[in-house]
């Protein structure tokens, strides 16, 4: 007979669901404490941890394929394969309170009936889980590997997921009082099923249960067809680097340009005057592209996707993070607003004494970025980076842009932060009508030696970044 405070068969269950081909990190948390790790390897282990800290500790593990023989505790770049997928569903109640049987009821209840719908929708039904407080749907799916060039495509999908889910069901997670909790970031911890949940204070009518399996899709199978659907919830394109590492000089042109209109390679670019910087933490006013009107491209050429949103410059100076608008003379200082609603963690593999060049976006376009500044909930912020300024104290203005992109795609940001990908210029119409298919305002298109001119009384225009929209 199993201990009532520990479900053996479901420990044993959810490692069996996890399918953790290299050591598992069992991570043990105590409010006020530092968490203990352990990294283990295989089921027996795993079990003999879960049991050996249950009713002391939360035992969580990181649910994701970790790099092999690693022994520390996972951050994203160590998460090799995704493998599960998770929804955490919480009932909104008085914080540091275990949930109580009505509102644990409402969540199993929506859990449940997401699951269902899935199913209906011709996918594996999840398996669903109580975790104590609330409820968990795990989505078995076949092995995704994770590179360095797709990391942040993969998060950016897994984050599309749960937006999906949320717009969805919207009435229902409104009706039942439940939320859905972020769990799209790669090395996501979950509860260890069929152990105890002790988060917060034990009341009578509000105790700390075992959490337990619901519903298992036995026998155990990977869904087929659930990735390929949430690859199709993206609107926002991402690229394999591989694909964008040589550029080879280029002419493109349909008609002859005018004398005035006419970049000639023996031209010096307007870009190439040496600045010397110091790094002092203030913003600065941004370099500006200017309308294309048809001219002759010559050297090597890139375009990126316009996004329609608001110009921004993030800064991170003495461990924390400065937000700017573009517009100084109107002292547009949103520091306060967005550090409320992007987590620092969001930066913390950007060097201390940086400065990015950015677009501050929502998830429902430019008109939710209001709603963004307001806290309100009704769009949560995106932000796109397409240029570093300041890199680690030093000014890298000077750098031509390929030097500058292989920088700033060698920071490992999290959600909700992305860098813009970018692509060799082939053919300018095709390139405007992806843009627009898939809702962004237009193009720009940019000269891979260009350098980074920073403007001290307005902003500097430069002919070696060129914006196109359509007629």
């Amino acid at each position: 007979m199993e201990d009532t405070d520990f479900i053996e068969s479901d420990v044993r269950l959810f490692y069996e669901i996890l399918s953790h081909e290299n050591e598992s990190e069992i991570r043990l948390i105590n409010v006020g404490v530092y968490p203990i790790v352990k990294i283990v390897k295989g089921v027996e282990k795993f079990v003999s941890v879960a049991r050996e800290y249950n009713d002391k500790s939360n035992v969580y593990t990181v649910l994701r394929e970790r790099r092999p023989n690693f022994k520390g505790s996972a951050r994203a770049e160590d998460i090799i394969k995704v493998q599960i997928i998770a929804l955490d569903f919480d009932p909104i109640r008085e914080k540091e309170y275990p949930s109580n049987d009505d509102e644990l009821k409402r969540a199993v209840d929506v859990a449940t009936k997401i699951a269902e719908d899935f199913e209906k929708k011709g996918f594996l039904m999840p398996h669903i889980a109580a975790t104590g407080n609330g409820a968990a749907l795990y989505f078995k799916i076949e092995a995704i590997p994770i590179t360095s060039d797709s990391r942040t495509y993969i998060t950016e999908l897994l984050q599309r997921f749960e937006e999906y889910v949320r717009s969805e069901y919207k009435a229902l997670l409104h009706k039942n009082e439940v939320r859905l909790d972020n769990m799209y970031d790669l090395p996501r911890i979950g509860r260890v099923i069929g152990t105890k949940n002790i988060k917060g204070t034990e009341t009578k009518d509000r105790p700390h249960r075992v959490s337990r399996f619901l519903y298992v899709n036995t026998p155990l199978r990977n869904d087929k067809n659930l990735f390929d659907f949430i690859k199709s919830l993206s609107k926002k394109p991402y690229v394999i680097l591989e694909e964008m590492v040589s550029y080879e000089p280029l002419k493109l042109s349909k008609k002859p340009p005018s004398s005035q209109q006419s970049l000639h390679s023996e031209q010096k670019m307007a870009s190439t005057t040496e600045q010397t910087l110091i790094f002092e933490g203030s913003p600065v006013y941004p370099m500006q592209p200017i309308p294309y009107f048809g001219e002759v491209l010559v050297g090597n050429w890139i375009w990126e996707y316009k996004v329609d949103g608001f110009r921004l410059q993030i800064i991170k100076n003495d461990g924390k993070i400065y937000y700017f608008g573009r517009r100084l003379e109107k002292n547009p200082d949103w520091t306060e607003k967005l550090n409320k609603v992007i987590p620092f963690e969001s930066f913390r593999n950007l060097p201390d004494k940086s400065m990015l060049d950015a677009e501050l976006y929502s998830t429902i376009g430019r008109r939710g970025v209001p709603s963004v500044f307001a806290n309100n909930g009704k769009a949560a912020p995106i932000i796109y980076v397409f240029d570093v300024i300041f890199y680690a104290g030093t000014f890298v203005g000077n750098l031509p842009l390929s030097k500058r992109k292989e920088m700033l795609n060698s920071i490992e940001f999290l959600p909700p932060i992305f860098v813009l990908p970018y692509f060799k210029v082939e053919n300018l119409e095709n390139h405007l009508k992806e843009a627009i298919s898939k809702g962004f305002e237009g193009i720009v298109i940019k000269e891979l030696n260009s350098k980074y001119e920073v403007g001290f009384d307005a902003p500097i225009a430069t002919q070696w970044w060129r914006k196109i929209k359509p007629k």
